[in-house]
């Protein structure tokens, strides 16, 4: 029994032991995935949400407009702060609202992601309830928001903020797909991110990329303090990122967004990635500037800083996967070309916490791959290689896909119709058979030919035969002209894209000032209505693209030479990357950063020099820097767009933060704003107020933001100018139109041609947009001399005559208007500016150059077989590739501006009134203060543009260029304007209208022979005379001369103030035809009268007087004088005493007698033999095309008649270019 008992209990002690050893299976987990989250990563152990800044940016593009439109690497979701809602089905993030801070059922929902599931993760159980070792996500026990976890599902994303969408509004969006996903923490702060592949369902795979996804969580900083801002402060500095909130949701209370700089973490830490080697030092120069500057800001006791600087940033350079990381902030290079083409010169980025504007997070892109790709190729440094072949000019830079033309202006307009006297019937019922007797007889001195019987019945066959075919002749003639008028309309809505007619004119009176500021702001209208342009967007530096810039570096890469290429580019650089990192520290766009300051409103040393400073720009002063031979090299602030040429031109050493830049950020970090009292060495700062706004003491220079250049508030304030006077400001504009002209109109090789539509398009685009900030210094000038003018100009007509002739120094006899000049100098600026533009304008209007684009049909290209995937075939050089394109858009952008009294600004390809000089007081003219230049302008216009072949030229036609079209619906039909109401501007402006006094009506003359020696019965005749019957007013007058011409053609000149040129096939026709009758000849003809004022001061420079010049020019050298003043004309060979004519066969039965008609004819051609063959004795021998072109010259110069009142006549068709 005991041994039993001791065997048990060495069994159960080996069995205890032997249990010791034994492992259990361990405790397994779910495969572990970045979809599940602790709800806890949500929320603060208080319970409190937890804030993230909330962030998506493209990472690559597919699609032709996903590679044109999606910008790389831009946070489309600027100051998205949110937390984040856990309900059942989604992950809700809701936009942090100032204004409701501890309310959050007043916050925007702006995204949603999908939960896939709520469920603990937790040890499983068997199927008796017993714990295992196996760690599961139960999603079944308890109620869903007991749950301590989520899982997501990010391809079900969804941004219902319209801001931050991913295509801009086009709601559906197809994510196809997420990768890399990255959950981390750091420094005790969650960071989730992930890459989606998206789709729009808009635009199908024509946009699509891959956008990568940020949240981070960051701590609101209590203890950080708010600059307070007011809206007044806008016209002295621009802080680019401006925070607050809505107290009760109606007042609000502003603060600028900043970096904290006075923490004890300094320097903060500023990555560069992708900068090639070459370009480091670039970013390494421009962020120990920017830190001088601050330095300056927070130290200015500090001496030499350039040695004793802080380093409130620091700079690593870093190649991380990801461009976009909430992270770091990053300087990121874009070495694409494809991705740089299509972008931006740079753009900057911040994210601030909306509660207090600290700035977390900021970035800037440089898309250097244009850059470097564009200029490394066109200018090489191989100087063996010849300068033309890299020539480069703004056209290059187009973007290659097809552009739509849109109708940009009209060119023959709503007055352009059928005039009435020629679409009436002509009536004659009522009409008594003396009163035409009278007229036919007396003109044609029927008495010495016709008994009284045989003048009754001839008079009343006349008058019977008159007004049968001329009422038919009538008809015809109306319909004819309401044809042509349309086949024209038609043509040039074809060629310029869509129909004017239908339009309304914002030349006209018809719109109110409220329709004009709506359509003046509508592209605006998103902008004005979240409160600024910028609020809560990044920078984007759009109006600074390569195409933008590359003209004018090309023009001073070209005054420095190519030797100084590799310091100018890093010049551009360095300017570009000063320019980006300053909107990532707070600083907006600054336009004004060429005027120069008043003296006496800032320190001397800024405008004169300061010999203590390491930059040479800075020892010289603004002044001197101002000038043409420095370059135009001055600058207030690296944050304005500098004219391109201006930026290769300075040097790089001289390039760092601008004293305007320095006391914005005054502002912004410190809360002091600048007074200067006049003989103190610097600027004095002084604490803002409590309510944030600067008082008027306060000493800034020049200054405006992008809403006032956008919207033309100043003619100062503009992108891409140089200069700091009006006629500097200018001349820069009129540059940016000239400069490399030729390169621009004129293919010089196979490469530069194709389809020349976005080619032409970008010609009508910079010519409005460089012109339109021409014009408005003129109605500055009115506007804000408007008293001046009205109280001495306007008193007396000489001084509108005078006007700019007195400011411009050419004359000094006019004392009241030396005096006003004297007293207001900036007047007698703008005066000149003003009158030196219409000159420009002038000599773009009367370029030598093509009316439509010009090709080599040979060298045509037809793309065949089929495309797939990303390939986009060029279709441009289908039927030819084009040689010469249209001056048209430069010309017709000229013409606009000068006439218009509605100064329009172009936004995105359309117009719109601009606000400020759209009220019913505005609407000036150029005429009323300029007549005389005005009028010499359209002078010269219509001449230039009427095309004469020269004497030895005999292909060459002649033509009536496309501009014509236009001046008489711009500079007079469409002229709405309040000065007639400005003293005695009414009788100024009445003379000019009467310009284009031009009476135009169907008539018929009548031609009567002249026998040899005066003998009735010869059958010769030596020369005719002719009357000149108007068919409208049924008035007989005389002409000058008549000369039948070879071809069965008729040339009359007719009395001073007339042009006549003849209508119909044939022209010579005879009365009597089937008649026993003597058979007078006639002609239907076109006729043009006008008034010739001799009195009117302005009657020498006139349209009239133009016209009518020209017409005597063409008529003398035919018929007269002929070409060089030979004396060879017509008039000296046929006439009675003509040495060799032989008269004309012509019976007086010709008209019943064909064959009659046909000897007549044929001794025609016989005299002209002899004329062209022999001559005139002593005299060089004429030629046929002598008169031939006079012919055309006169079909011209009616056709410009008709065009200046509005109408299109038939004989347009002979002398326009058909495109």
């Amino acid at each position: 029994m005991h041994n039993k008992m001791n065997l048990f209990i060495i069994t159960f002690l080996i069995l205890c032991v032997s249990s010791c050893g034994l492992k259990r299976p361990g405790a397994t987990s779910p495969t572990p995935d970045k979809f599940s989250f602790e709800k806890n990563i949500f929320t603060n152990p208080d319970g409190t949400k937890k804030s993230y800044m909330a962030g998506w940016a493209s990472e690559s593009s597919n699609g032709t407009y996903g590679k044109s439109w999606i910008l790389h690497n831009y946070n489309m979701a600027m100051h998205c702060n949110l937390v984040f809602d856990v309900r059942e089905q989604y992950l809700v993030g809701l936009q942090i609202d100032p204004s409701y801070p501890n309310d959050q059922s007043r916050w925007k929902e702006v995204l949603t992601i999908p939960i896939l599931k709520h469920y603990y993760l937790e040890k499983g159980k068997d199927n008796y309830n017993r714990e295992t070792n196996e760690i599961v996500e139960n999603s079944s026990r308890s109620y869903w928001k007991n749950r301590t976890h989520i899982k997501l599902d990010f391809s079900g994303i969804k941004i219902l903020e319209e801001e931050f969408k991913i295509f801009w509004g086009h709601d559906s969006t197809i994510i196809t797909g997420v990768e890399d996903e990255e959950v981390t923490e750091e420094n005790g702060k969650t960071f989730i991110a992930f890459t989606a592949s998206i789709t729009s369902s808009f635009f199908g795979s024509e946009m699509q990329g891959k956008f990568r996804f940020n949240f981070l969580e960051y701590k609101h900083d209590h203890q950080f303090k708010k600059i307070k801002y007011d809206e007044n402060n806008a016209k002295k500095i621009n802080p680019i990122f401006i925070m607050g909130k809505k107290v009760d949701g109606l007042n609000q209370i502003l603060h600028v967004a900043r970096w904290d700089l006075e923490n004890n973490n300094l320097p903060i830490k500023l990555y560069a990635r992708n900068f090639p080697d070459e370009y480091k030092s670039i970013v390494e120069d421009v962020v120990k500037e920017w830190n001088v500057t601050f330095t300056k800001v927070f130290m200015p006791e500090i001496k030499d800083i350039y040695q004793n600087y802080t380093e409130y940033f620091a700079l690593e350079f870093i190649d991380r996967k990801y461009a976009f990381d909430l992270r770091y902030p990053t300087i990121n290079w874009v070495s694409d070309r494809e991705i740089s083409e299509h972008g931006p010169l740079g753009i900057a980025m911040t994210h601030a916490d909306v509660l207090n504007g600290k700035i977390q997070w900021g970035a800037v892109n440089i898309f250097g791959g244009t850059i470097e790709g564009y200029l490394d190729h066109y200018y090489p440094l191989n100087s063996g290689k010849e300068e033309n072949q890299y020539k480069i000019n703004n056209l290059q830079m187009v973007p290659r896909f097809p552009i739509t033309k849109k109708q940009l202006m009209r060119l023959i307009g709503e007055n352009n119709q059928v005039p009435k006297g020629f679409n009436n019937n002509f009536d004659i019922s009522g009409m008594k058979l003396e009163k035409f007797k009278n007229k036919i007889g007396d003109s044609l001195n029927l008495s010495s030919l016709l008994s009284k019987q045989e003048k009754e019945n001839y008079v009343l066959n006349v008058i019977n035969e008159i007004f049968g075919e001329a009422r038919n002749e009538q008809e015809k003639y109306a319909q004819k002209i309401i044809d042509i008028t349309n086949s024209v309309q038609d043509r040039q809505d074809k060629i310029l894209g869509y129909n004017l007619s239908n339009k309304k004119s914002t030349e006209t009176s018809e719109l109110t000032k409220e329709e004009k500021m709506q359509i003046a702001l509508s592209p605006y209208a998103s902008h004005i209505e979240r409160g600024s342009v910028l609020q809560n967007n990044g920078v984007f530096d759009l109006d600074r693209r390569f195409s933008d810039v590359i003209g004018g570096w090309q023009e001073g890469l070209k005054e420095q030479g190519i030797e100084h290429y590799p310091e100018a580019l890093r010049a551009m650089l360095k300017g570009l990357i000063l320019h980006e990192m300053g909107h990532m520290f707070g600083l907006g766009h600054q336009f004004k950063e060429n005027i120069l300051p008043a003296q006496g409103t800032v320190p001397d040393k800024y405008l004169f020099g300061d010999e203590h400073s390491h930059h040479n720009h800075l020892k010289e002063g603004l002044v001197k820097r101002s000038t043409k031979e420095s370059g135009y090299t001055n600058y207030t602030s690296v944050m304005g767009y500098r004219h391109p040429k201006s930026e290769v031109l300075t040097d790089y050493d001289d390039l760092i933060p601008g004293p305007q830049d320095y006391l914005t950020l005054m502002y912004i970090y410190r809360n002091k704003y600048p007074i200067y009292q006049q003989g103190q060495n610097d600027f004095e700062f002084l604490d803002v107020s409590s309510g944030g706004k600067i008082p008027n003491t306060a000493a800034y220079f020049p200054a405006c933001n992008d809403l006032e250049a956008s919207l033309y508030a100043d003619p100062y304030c503009n992108r891409h100018d140089r200069g700091n006077k009006a006629s500097e400001i200018m001349a820069s504009y009129f540059d940016g139109i000239i400069n490399n002209l030729d390169t621009k109109l004129f293919s010089f090789t196979d490469q530069a041609g194709g389809n020349p539509e976005a080619k032409e398009m970008y010609l009508w685009q910079q010519s409005l947009l460089n012109l339109s900030r021409i014009r408005i210094f003129y109605d500055y000038m009115r506007q804000k001399y408007s008293k001046q003018i009205a109280e001495i100009v306007a008193k007396d007509e000489q001084n509108f005559m005078e006007f700019y002739d007195t400011c411009s120094g050419k004359i000094n006899h006019n004392s009241k208007l030396n005096n006003l000049f004297n007293h207001y100098e900036e007047l007698k600026e703008l005066c000149i500016a003003n009158g030196q533009a219409i000159n420009e304008l002038t000599l773009l209007m009367s370029l030598d150059a093509a009316d439509y684009s010009k090709y080599d049909r040979d060298k045509y290209m037809m793309p065949a077989g089929m495309s797939a995937l990303d390939v986009n075939r060029d279709y441009g050089r289908f039927f030819g590739t084009w040689k010469e394109l249209t001056a048209i858009p430069i010309k017709t952008s000229a013409l606009y501006y000068l006439t218009t009294t509605s100064p329009s600004m172009l936004y995105n390809m359309e117009f719109a009134p601009i606000p400020k000089y759209s009220d019913s007081e505005s609407h000036y003219s150029y005429a009323t203060l300029y007549p005389v230049e005005y009028t010499k302008s359209l002078h010269a216009a219509v001449n230039e543009n009427i095309k004469l072949p020269s004497e030895n030229d005999e292909n060459q036609r002649t033509i009536v260029g496309r501009l014509i079209h236009s001046i008489g619906g711009f500079a007079f039909m469409n002229q709405s304007t309040n000065d007639q109401n400005l003293g005695k501007a009414e009788r100024i402006l009445e003379k000019i209208r009467n310009q284009v006094g031009f009476q135009v009506s169907l008539g018929m003359v009548i031609l009567k022979e002249h026998k040899f020696d005066g003998k009735t019965q010869s059958k010769k005749v030596s020369h005719f005379t002719a009357g000149l019957y108007d068919l409208s007013t049924q008035r007989m007058t005389g002409t000058q001369s008549v000369h039948i011409l070879p071809g069965k053609k008729l040339l009359v000149r007719g009395l001073d103030g007339t042009f006549i040129i003849p209508t119909g096939s044939p022209e010579i026709k005879f009365f009597g035809e089937n008649k026993d009758s003597s058979g007078l000849a006639y002609s239907y003809v076109i006729k043009v009268e006008f008034d010739d004022e001799r009195d009117d001061l302005l009657s020498k420079y006139s349209l009239k007087f133009a016209l009518k010049s020209l017409h005597n020019k063409v008529m003398d050298e035919c018929i007269h004088k002929g070409p060089g003043n030979e004396m060879n004309g017509l008039d000296y060979f046929f006439n009675e005493n003509g040495e060799g004519f032989e008269g004309f066969e012509y019976n007086s039965n010709i008209g019943g007698n064909p064959l009659s008609q046909d000897k007549f004819f044929e001794s025609v051609e016989k005299q002209y033999k002899i004329y062209y063959t022999k001559g005139i004795e002593g005299k060089k021998l004429p030629s046929p095309d002598t008169c031939a072109k006079a012919v055309q010259g006169l079909k011209a110069i009616v056709t410009t008649s008709g065009l200046l009142q509005g109408m299109v006549l038939p004989t347009l068709l002979q002398v326009q270019e058909i495109e």
